[in-house]
């Protein structure tokens, strides 16, 4: 599992997800904790769709994901990759490194189109109703193509949920001008308004908007956010942050429950693999991995990959 959740409340998380549903989920843990799961378990009605098997490695935040992965082919990650890509399991919920995942992703599980590498895609709330991130943690320091690849994959993700209705996507930026940010960014500015006229030829629908500054991506200018992954990661955790502590100030104030919080968008997919594959934060709660697990199934129901399949631009 990778993760730091309490058996009793994980147990209670994939009742909650699981329950009045044929969906089976096996966990995949170490001795240590094996042990707590399945007496947890025992607890629940769905124990007969949930089976625990016991691993011998697991990898660990601090560890080099790359050679982590290649020195640990019996851990809980790289098990639970090879599974997926030889069809065992429909999806993937990990809680561990993102690094790692990053990965093993990249090493076992096929590409989806024309994607060059595995990134994380995180679907947040909005003005407009809820906005596409990515990269949030994927890769750090993207090549230039990167940023195309990020920008397609998204799009598509965005146009698989809406349909045809046009797709607004912008660049993550310290300001509006074309000349704000580093060389990369700006020449990822260029690139992304080159596609932007591809699409709209290709009768695919979607505006650039241009660079967004972080202030304004939540008032509903866009529906998609382009950045590299290292920008994109302390976006997103710091946007996470301050939403966690104003919720928590009125709540004391007023006495009322959050309306939203971050745990009710709690995983990131591992976009770019043709594979179904979510990234859950570390330090993920029980409400946490209860919607990964049911965010996993409507991915799964509804053909996402396929979706996302038939919304790319075709290849020239």
């Amino acid at each position: 599992m990778g993760s730091g959740v309490d058996p009793n409340e994980a147990s209670h998380a994939i009742f909650d997800a699981i329950k009045s549903t044929d969906t089976r989920v096996e966990l995949l843990a170490t001795n240590e904790l094996s042990l707590s799961l399945l007496k947890s378990l025992q607890k629940y009605s769905i124990h007969s769709q949930v089976t625990v098997k016991v691993l011998g490695e697991q990898i660990r935040m601090d560890e080099p994901p790359v050679r982590a992965v290649l020195d640990k082919p019996g851990s809980t990650l790289v098990h639970g990759v090879q599974e997926l890509s030889r069809g065992a399991y429909d999806a993937l919920i990990t809680l561990g490194s993102t690094g790692s995942a990053i990965a093993a992703a990249k090493l076992y599980l096929p590409p989806l189109a024309t994607a060059s590498r595995p990134f994380l895609l995180a679907t947040i709330p909005s003005q407009s109703g809820t906005l596409t991130v990515a990269d949030v943690g994927g890769t750090v320091n993207p090549r230039l193509a990167f940023f195309r690849d990020i920008a397609l994959f998204s799009i598509a993700f965005k146009r698989a949920q809406t349909g045809d209705t046009p797709v607004r996507f912008g660049l993550l930026n310290i300001g509006e001008e074309a000349t704000k940010g580093t060389g990369v960014h700006q020449k990822a500015f260029s690139l992304l308004g080159e596609l932007a006229n591809e699409l709209e030829e290709a009768g695919m629908r979607a505006v650039f908007k241009g660079n967004i500054e972080p202030v304004d991506a939540f008032s509903g200018p866009i529906d998609v956010l382009i950045t590299d992954g290292f920008t994109g990661n302390i976006f997103l955790k710091t946007a996470e942050g301050a939403a966690r502590y104003i919720l928590s100030q009125l709540k004391a104030s007023h006495g009322e429950d959050n309306a939203i919080a971050h745990e009710d968008y709690p995983g990131a997919l591992v976009a770019g693999i043709d594979k179904i594959m979510i990234k859950c934060h570390s330090y993920s709660s029980g409400k946490a991995l209860q919607n990964g697990i049911e965010q996993a199934r409507s991915y799964h129901k509804k053909n996402l990959l396929e979706s996302i399949r038939k919304n790319m631009l075709p290849a020239n």
